[in-house]
């Protein structure tokens, strides 16, 4: 299983319009979900909001505020009215990702992880429990813990927060009993239930490199 892994901020950089337009939208990245929830459209390429924290550069603002949901292979955009998707997918390069994410969501709070397995990590922190993972100037990976409470979550609405009952109707999932406690997955995602019945909630959830301590 992958472990939990986070680091510096590297030499800003807001590139005029969206770049995570790079990655595209062909599929729904979100592993065996049983139904989809959003539709993308590959028409529309939208601008990330006005300006970064990491650049004095400006871009036109979208309609509205693009809302941030977490999958198996990284991250996705989803912007409004207009129902498009730009997706966010592991291998990007940090200051690329960190610029747009802090154009929506304000400044993280940096630092660097040296215990991790896989090596020295940098991660991004918000205080609303999102956590990204950064290594050799890469994105790797990404983490939410309980105070995310659905605020960031899946195209199918799952997040910290939501029951085990709500897994099992969007996804199929594999539980084992580890030393983290009650551990589900879904293809490449992750997470910790507080319990085994259909009522325990998720309390934290993560993909790509982590590093977590077993």
């Amino acid at each position: 299983m992958p472990e939990i892994m986070l680091t510096p901020r590297l030499v800003p950089t807001l590139l005029a319009g969206i770049v995570l337009g790079l990655a595209g939208c062909a599929k729904d990245p979100d592993p065996q979900p049983k139904q989809k929830v959003q539709t993308e459209d590959n028409s529309a390429a939208p601008a990330m909001p006005a300006k970064s924290a990491r650049s004095d550069n400006t871009v036109a603002p979208p309609p509205a505020e693009p809302r941030l949901n977490v999958n198996g292979e990284g991250l996705r955009w989803f912007f409004q009215p207009s129902g498009s998707a730009r997706a966010v997918p592991f291998g990007l390069a940090q200051d690329e990702v960190l610029a747009s994410v802090e154009a929506v969501r304000g400044p993280a709070i940096e630092g660097t992880n040296q215990d991790c397995g896989a090596g020295p990590v940098q991660y991004a922190r918000w205080r609303d429990g999102l956590s990204l993972t950064f290594q050799k100037g890469r994105f790797v990976g990404w983490s939410l813990d309980s105070r995310a409470n659905s605020s960031i979550a899946t195209s199918a609405g799952i997040a910290p927060g939501a029951t085990r009952g709500d897994l099992e109707s969007a996804y199929k999932i594999t539980v084992d009993q580890t030393s983290l406690g009650t551990e589900f997955s879904t293809g490449d995602m992750y997470g910790v239930l507080e319990g085994r019945g259909t009522k325990a909630m998720i309390t934290d959830m993560w993909a790509g490199v982590n590093c977590v301590a077993r």
